[in-house]
């Protein structure tokens, strides 16, 4: 990924106040944030899957109800819904699964972060990496 650099004109940027220039740069970095196109479905799963260690063929297709694949698949539906402009019912047919299981998954990924530490560290670097995707 590449950065966005912004030059302000060196007469400009005399004239500016530390606040307007602050100011400026928010209106800057929130222009770059609107124009970002969010990540899809596949980049979700791809960053799931590596962290967990499992194939992300495996999230999305198999059937098993084993750790780390049921977590990873929880997880990957779970940003998927955070993340992607895709509807509920899309990532439910993308994963191979009922609607249902979209609302059962981010409820129990939440329980998870709520009382797991280490979960929660690991969704939060999760989150991060597809923020700036």
């Amino acid at each position: 990924m590449s950065s966005t650099a912004v030059r302000i004109p060196l007469g400009l940027a005399q004239m500016m106040t530390a606040r307007d220039a602050l100011e400026t740069v928010k209106q800057i970095n929130e222009e770059i944030k609107a124009r970002r196109k969010p990540p899809g479905i596949d980049d979700v799963v791809q960053l799931v899957a590596k962290e967990f260690g499992v194939r992300p063929t495996m999230i999305l297709r198999s059937r098993s109800r084993h750790e780390p694949l049921a977590t990873a698949r929880f997880v990957a539906i779970a940003l998927c819904l955070e993340f992607t402009l895709v509807h509920a019912l899309e990532v439910a047919a993308w994963f191979g699964r009922e609607r249902s299981l979209t609302s059962y998954a981010r409820i129990k990924v939440k329980d998870r972060e709520e009382t797991e530490p280490e979960f929660k560290a690991k969704l939060a670097a999760l989150r991060a990496k597809l923020e700036v995707m």
